[in-house]
């Protein structure tokens, strides 16, 4: 009787040892599963980040843009009020007309 239960008890270990290993196989797959996931997330998230920092650059690139447009602007502006013409004016509206589109860019970009 003795060896039975013996046997049944190493039956018993057998069995829950399986159990176990079968468990951390489970635990294993779900892991390397969030793990791929999480490195999905953060591909997504870097390329993310990169479109970001060029758009911070092309707006930066734009605000050098327009502080040399109103620049401009200011002196086609003061000969314009020395002597005001057709043609004057109508180069002040284009700029003018210009600077407004840069500024609606910038402020499209960043919302």
């Amino acid at each position: 009787m003795e060896a039975s239960t013996l046997e049944r008890v190493a039956s018993s270990d057998e069995r829950s040892w399986q159990e176990v290993a079968a468990g951390n196989r489970e635990r294993i797959r779900s892991l390397e599963h969030e793990q791929e996931r999480m490195r999905d997330t953060i591909h997504k998230l870097s390329k993310e980040t990169a479109a970001i920092v060029y758009l911070a650059k092309e707006v930066g690139k734009l605000d050098a843009a327009v502080e040399s447009l109103a620049e401009h602007l200011e002196r086609i502006a003061k000969r314009a009020l020395e002597r005001p013409t057709s043609t004057g004016l109508s180069v002040f509206a284009q700029y003018l007309a210009v600077i407004v589109a840069l500024v609606a860019l910038v402020v499209a970009a960043t919302r």
